[in-house]
């Protein structure tokens, strides 16, 4: 009997320690899983941030070249404002013909159109910009109208001496500076010079033979008679002066083929001119002939 006791006894010791055998395997196996998975998770980190890196350098790299180009394209065309009018202050004529139409510019940068027959066509102010590109600098001149609308544009070659402008086909040339004085060297008792019309009347002066002045204004009475007054001139205190020795003609033609019939009405008459913003005054001393009468270049 004790035998048969102690055989079972031995027999249970026995399971016990099969049994604790056998679980050991199953905790290794799911420590091994444990392991893998967080193998796994981190190899996934590791590629998902190398990606995000990565975006940021292929941006920067495309912006570069557009920023140089912008920069290069500012250099190339350089403006600049041009506030000096002085140097193409004037009167500037149509290809250069006194009798054509013409502009008035003043050292301020103000203007006027004239007619061909001396009317006034547009007033208003300049606005000037120095631009240059490649190297190449050009002085460009828009003209407005005293409410501000553009009236023409005019490119000359940017030199101080310049005494041509262009608007296109049309082409003005500078005659004489303002006030008689500016980059022509003229004196302001040669502003004078030239055909100038009032009406039907027409205003002659230049010089003589002898290299005086003198002035003719010739009137038409009819379409075969005329009146004529001849003055030589001296000039003094900004005016062209006659003292005492101008005359006076009455012209008549009989025909075309005839020489004019000339009846001098007198002899020793004084007279006065004088150039103004609006044009040149007849100050008849004799006669008073001139009154209200204003000469523009014709």
């Amino acid at each position: 009997m004790r035998k048969y006791i102690s055989s079972i006894f031995a027999f249970a010791a026995v399971m016990l320690l099969i049994t604790g055998c056998g679980n050991e395997p199953a905790a290794s196996s799911e420590s091994s899983n444990t392991t893998e998975s967080a193998e796994t998770s981190a190899v996934v980190t590791e590629e998902t941030t190398v990606t995000v890196t990565e975006t940021p350098k292929v941006t920067t790299v495309k912006t570069e070249p557009t920023t140089t180009v912008t920069t290069a394209i500012t250099l190339e065309n350089d403006e600049e404002e041009v506030t000096d009018f002085s140097s193409i202050s004037g009167y500037w004529f149509i290809d250069g013909d006194p009798f054509a139409a013409s502009v008035h510019i003043t050292d301020e940068g103000k203007f006027e159109f004239y007619t061909a027959t001396g009317n006034t066509e547009n007033t208003g102010y300049i606005k000037g910009e120095k631009e240059t590109v490649q190297g190449e600098t050009k002085n460009q001149y828009t003209f407005c109208s005293d409410s501000g609308e553009v009236i023409l544009k005019m490119t000359d070659n940017g030199s101080a001496d310049d005494t041509e402008l262009y608007s296109g086909s049309l082409r003005y040339v500078k005659l004489y500076g303002e006030g008689g004085l500016g980059d022509d060297g003229r004196g302001p008792d040669e502003s004078f010079i030239g055909r100038w019309g009032c009406g039907r009347a027409t205003l002659d002066i230049n010089y003589d033979e002898n290299g005086a002045y003198y002035a003719e204004i010739s009137w038409a009475d009819s379409a075969f008679a005329h009146v004529e007054w001849y003055y030589p001139l001296v000039f003094e205190n900004g005016k062209m002066i006659c003292s005492g020795n101008g005359t006076k003609t009455y012209v008549v033609y009989n025909d075309e083929n005839s020489d004019p019939v000339k009846n001098v009405l007198y002899t020793g008459g004084s007279a006065e001119f004088e150039l103004t913003d609006a044009g040149i005054i007849w100050n008849d001393i004799t006669e008073n002939r001139g009154e209200d009468m204003v000469f523009v270049m014709d």
